[in-house]
């Protein structure tokens, strides 16, 4: 069973509490920013080069959160709020480009399909890229946070929670005025097993190893190793 929140959604609610606690908004961009939380932080790709893609599809609904693997692709879908089910995937670009980067084509495997029987998609895909998943967090003045700061693979689930957790930490170090190396030190400290599982698991799909050893290796334990160490008190 899971519970999903769409990142637009997490963002309204985020900025209600934000504005709820005196902070003020501003929609120009700042010419000294403290803090950059804006997405990928520019990295060089190898290729083939990796493309996310995402839409928003009403339908059924189901309480499961389901990953799809294919030898190159992969999809998960899962419900967010308003009965709105969210699927999104990676695929190599070659891939995306055989279909002029309509992601369509990568739900017509047998099992997708049947996931997907009775859904119409509400929007457009959303495609984003060159994505590069980056186990290493750098020092940086402004801070970063989130994407900005290093990209987990999407199949971990703990994106969002990864940035709100180095978002925390980008402010609180900003507000005790501590240093980059600092707030490099914690994000690493909180990061580092989650990233690390993160390239195993990874490892193991491209290798073929993975469906072998799924069976040997309890749920609970992928669960724990793919999620960052939380310690607000940093």
């Amino acid at each position: 069973m899971g519970w999903g929140v769409s990142r637009y959604a997490l963002d309204r609610i985020l900025l209600e509490r934000a504005l709820e606690l005196g902070a003020v908004f501003h929609s120009e961009r700042a010419t000294a920013p403290t803090i950059v939380a804006t997405g990928r932080h520019p990295s060089s790709a190898t290729r083939p080069r990796l493309f996310g893609f995402k839409a928003h599809f009403s339908g059924p609904l189901s309480d499961s959160v389901d990953l799809y693997f294919s030898s190159r692709t992969y999809v998960g879908v899962n419900v967010v709020e308003n009965g709105v089910t969210n699927v999104c995937g990676l695929a190599p670009e070659d891939v995306l480009a055989r279909s002029h980067f309509d992601p369509d084509p990568l739900l017509s495997t047998d099992s997708l399909r049947a996931r997907l029987r009775n859904h119409h998609r509400l929007m457009d895909w959303l495609i984003t890229g060159p994505i590069v998943c980056d186990s290493r967090t750098r020092v940086c003045s402004p801070l970063v946070a989130g994407d900005a700061l290093s990209f987990v693979d999407p199949f971990t689930g703990t994106g969002i929670l990864n940035a709100i957790l180095t978002g925390w930490l980008a402010g609180s170090a900003s507000a005790r005025g501590l240093s980059p190396e600092s707030y490099e030190k914690a994000c690493s400290s909180a990061l580092e097993l989650c990233f690390q599982s993160a390239a195993l698991i990874r490892s193991a799909l491209a290798s073929g190893w993975a469906e072998f050893l799924l069976p040997f290796v309890p749920g609970s334990l992928l669960v724990r190793a793919t999620r960052p160490k939380i310690r607000l008190n940093q």
